[in-house]
């Protein structure tokens, strides 16, 4: 009866969740105009500089050489010299909520990304890509729906494309934007979201960096942590009641309407949001079996692209296509599952207001609100799949536990960066317990990972001709974003290497401090507590952490092969702890110094790929019982949540690269670049602070 009565509780509360959002998606109709839209769409009138009137330039990469722009004869030209993403643009007042159709003709030879084409800024809407035309001219066309508060929309005609850079040539002419009142059954219409920033990179007047916000924020949540550290730590079991499941739905039904209201009032990263919808709604439209082979850009593995699909249908069926509202729902609701699985996994080894604490606590982190419900970005999917994963690696059921890891992989490839750690604790627990049953469960668990790659990935592989294109796909993916850091505030940021190559070679200093900070926090706790006076083990860890720091400094290496070196040194290190841990229980904790040890010393590392740490440090404090897990999570959000919210602010206000982050190699200062230094400080000593609990735990364990 007791159960019972607590799904009935947990039921009202998803029903009350599945309302509020219902309510927020309401599709509009409008009224149909005539005739082009666009200013000397045919090239006809020439300004002052020789270029089309009425049109600016603009590019991924402004630096001199890269591209140049020419009119002649009604034809307006781009050539670009090494690999560009560069336009023609123009700002064209629209109607909210209309149908449109934005067409033209092209001429090209061009090589890579996304050749020649027409396209809309800040969303990922393309027309037809050309590359080798001849002589002859190509039309093309994109159709797509306006936003409901939607004025007006930049359209491009381009040499390339967002992660689709171009080399060579294109010609454009006969650009028209008309309004339609309908699309043809073999186009798509996309949703053209405009956001509120300027692609030429520049404020609009009156708007500020809104890094004090985050600030205060980030003061809030920490006060917040700080004072509920007594109830999340307290000792014993308590008594467990019924009316705490209606506590858990009370805190998840508020925490989904705060997040409904931050997703409706502050706008998704454009770039992101636009490939979320474009995908989703191709996939509507043409299916899986074609959407890969359509020769999309798609730097997303099948797992998340299926969850697209299922937004596009239901998009289909209201009318709309999918909308940026829809595309972050997924997460949106993974992350109030975490919180609930936190809660269930906490209730059964602490008090229940512990468990209901730490279940807030994650619910309104401000991490996920900003990751999630703000930008719209997909790692609360992945972040969920990691923590059942490890919950049940903990409780060792492994036949559910691995197909789990294999969806969490066709989710997003960073979930790859957990496999080595739990492979040895699965090791680890066969060899240890012997049990035949475990072996068993572990033999079923691959099965049912095949089983599950099977079914994600087939349905797309009927039209692909190659065999291995899943594993071009991630090859592709993991290595697109070829820079020592993309906005990650980490070491290298800290010395100016933001969107640097990864083939440049790193300074000795830069190798000297990425070791020291990999092992110094370990090497002191030796030190420290005296471990090398209890076996020669210690003394043997200590000397080839000592050797490891010497040896990476002395040879000269390309950051590329740094972050190599850095990956086995993090995996071995980490592994080592396990082993003298010797228990699942430092799982968690020991995933999540991983992590913090890739993303802050590794190479190629995004702003928000230390989001799961924060669910597995939160998981930690529960089997750890320890306050200085506890303050790594609290410190940990803080860094996070102020360098994935100063990202989404400068994307959202400033966009395009100018965008970005402070990149002196790049000309980029950033309005907020003293708190991005400080925050890749704070990342640099918890980095440290990280291996030292690290050890000192798997020491005491």
């Amino acid at each position: 009866m007791k159960s019972k009565r607590k799904w009935l509780i947990l039921a009202a509360a998803v029903l009350a969740i599945a309302a509020a959002l219902f309510l927020l998606l309401r599709p509009k109709a409008a009224l149909v105009r005539s005739g082009n839209l666009i200013v000397n769409g045919d090239f006809s009138a020439a300004g002052e500089n020789g270029l089309p009137d009425g049109w600016y330039t603009d590019a991924y990469i402004n630096t001199a050489g890269y591209t140049d722009y020419s009119l002649a004869d009604g034809v307006a030209t781009i050539v670009n010299y090494a690999l560009n993403d560069a336009r023609f643009a123009q700002d064209v007042p629209v109607q909210p909520d209309t149908l449109y159709c934005l067409s033209g003709e092209v001429r090209a030879k061009a090589q890579g990304g996304l050749g020649g084409n027409v396209s809309v800024a800040d969303v990922y809407v393309f027309s037809e890509s050309v590359y080798d035309s001849g002589e002859e001219w190509v039309p093309v066309r994109v159709y797509g729906r306006t936003g409901k508060n939607q004025h007006s929309v930049t359209v491009f005609a381009r040499l390339g494309g967002y992660s689709g850079e171009a080399l060579g040539t294109a010609s454009f002419r006969s650009i028209s934007l008309e309004q339609v009142d309908s699309v043809p059954p073999e186009y798509i219409a996309y949703q053209w979201y405009k956001s509120e920033n300027k692609t030429t990179g520049e404020d609009e007047e009156g708007e500020h960096s809104a890094w004090p916000w985050l600030l205060g924020v980030a003061a809030i949540y920490a006060a917040a942590c700080f004072g509920l550290r007594s109830v999340v730590m307290a000792a014993g079991a308590g008594k467990k009641k019924r009316r705490d499941w209606a506590a858990l739905a009370a805190v998840l039904a508020i925490a989904a309407v705060v997040r409904c209201l931050i997703a409706r009032r502050i706008p998704g990263y454009g770039v992101d949001i636009g490939c979320f919808t474009a995908w989703a709604n191709m996939m509507a439209s043409q299916g899986a079996a074609n959407f890969y082979s359509s020769g999309i850009f798609c730097d997303y593995p099948p797992g998340y692209i299926l969850v697209l699909g299922l937004l596009g249908k239901i998009g289909q069926w209201r009318g709309t296509g999918a909308t940026e509202m829809l595309v972050k729902l997924p997460s949106i609701l993974c992350d109030l599952a975490a919180a609930a699985v936190l809660f269930c996994f906490a209730r059964k080894r602490m008090p229940p207001k512990g468990a209901l604490a730490l279940a807030a606590i994650y619910a309104f982190n401000p991490v996920t609100l900003a990751a999630g419900a703000a930008w719209g970005q997909a790692d609360s999917v992945m972040a969920l799949l990691i923590l059942l994963v490890v919950v049940l690696a903990v409780e060792n059921r492994w036949a559910a536990a691995l197909p789990l890891y294999v969806l969490a992989v066709l989710m997003k490839p960073q979930a790859l960066m957990f496999g080595p750690l739990g492979l040895l604790a699965l090791v680890y627990v066969l060899i240890c317990k012997k049990e035949r049953r475990l072996l068993i469960h572990t033999g079923i668990g691959l099965g049912l990972s095949v089983a599950v790659a099977l079914a994600v990935v087939l349905p797309f592989s009927k039209n692909m001709e190659d065999p291995l294109w899943l594993v071009s796909l991630y090859q592709g993916t993991m290595g697109y974003y070829a820079n020592v850091t993309v906005n990650a505030c980490n070491l290298y940021f800290l010395f100016g290497k933001n969107w640097i190559s990864v083939e440049q070679t790193a300074e000795w200093y830069v190798r000297l401090c990425a070791m020291a900070l990999m092992v110094g926090g370990m090497l002191s706790v030796i030190a420290r507590d005296g471990l090398y006076r209890q076996g020669k083990r210690y003394l043997a860890f200590a000397a080839l952490m000592a050797a490891a720091l010497m040896a990476v400094t002395a040879i000269p290496m390309p950051y590329q092969t740094l972050g190599m070196v850095v990956i086995v040194c993090s995996v071995l290190l980490c592994a080592a702890l396990y082993v003298l841990g010797g228990e699942i229980r430092h799982l968690p904790l020991l995933g999540a110094l991983l992590l913090m040890l890739l993303c802050n010393l590794g190479v190629m590392m995004h702003e928000r790929y230390l989001f799961p740490a924060l669910l597995l440090l939160a998981m930690a404090c529960v089997l750890e019982r320890d306050r200085r897990v506890y303050l790594l999570f609290a410190v940990l959000t803080v860094s996070v949540f102020l360098n994935v919210g100063l990202v989404l602010d400068r994307g959202v206000r400033i966009g395009g690269a100018a965008g970005h982050l402070d990149a002196p190699a790049f000309s980029i200062d950033s309005d907020s670049a003293a708190l991005e230094y400080i925050v890749s400080a704070l990342n640099c000593l918890l980095t440290v602070y990280a291996g030292a609990v690290g050890l000192a735990l798997c020491a005491e364990g």
